[in-house]
Order: structure tokens, then C-alpha cells, then sequence
């Protein structure tokens, strides 16, 4: 799994530019852990919640990324047909997703 710490930038600097024009590192952040939560959401059931604008992206990071890999981990959520932006046209078992 990659570390936060890998890859996330210090807390001063989630308003720097990003390599996506109008994206800073907070909006890039915040667009990967939406997608995994919206996953979560359709695998466990429920709602997704976008990062809110107090929440801490790193925190929010390490959630997602723990809860994504406890999916994978388990052959029946796995299993499971989840549509989403990505795959609204042609929704899949996450196990055939490649």
C-alpha cells in the first residue's frame, strides 16, 4: 500500500498548484478519495460523502485507502457490481476490472 506520507504533501502546502491546470494538491486529493468513497459506498451500501472542507485530506486518504484494501481483500465484496462515473456504461464486478 502506498504511504500517505509517500505521496501526500505537508499540510501547508494542499494549496499548492498541481499538475492539473485549476487543480491544487487538496483538489486532486479530494477527487480520489470521492471516487474511492463512492466505491465503498457501492460495495457496503450507503451514501458517499465528498471531503468536506474541514476534513483532513490525509486522514481522509488513509480511510479510504484501509477500506479499499479490506474490499479487495474479501472475494464477495469484491465480487460485487458497483456503477459509478467510471462505469456507468458498462457496470462490472470489480474483480473484472482491469
Amino acid at each position: 500500500m502506498i504511504s500517505p506520507a509517500d505521496i501526500l504533501p505537508s499540510p501547508d502546502k494542499w494549496e499548492a498548484q498541481s499538475p492539473c491546470e485549476q487543480w491544487t494538491a487538496r483538489d486532486v486529493v479530494a477527487h480520489v478519495v470521492d471516487g474511492h468513497r463512492s466505491v465503498i459506498a457501492g460495495v457496503r451500501g450507503g451514501e458517499s460523502e465528498p471531503l468536506g472542507a474541514d476534513e483532513d485530506p490525509r486522514r481522509a486518504w488513509e480511510e479510504v485507502a484501509q477500506a479499499i484494501d479490506k474490499i479487495t481483500g474479501d472475494p464477495e465484496a469484491v465480487a460485487k457490481v458497483v456503477d459509478g462515473p467510471a462505469l456507468t456504461a458498462a457496470s462490472k464486478p470489480l474483480d473484472t476490472i482491469r
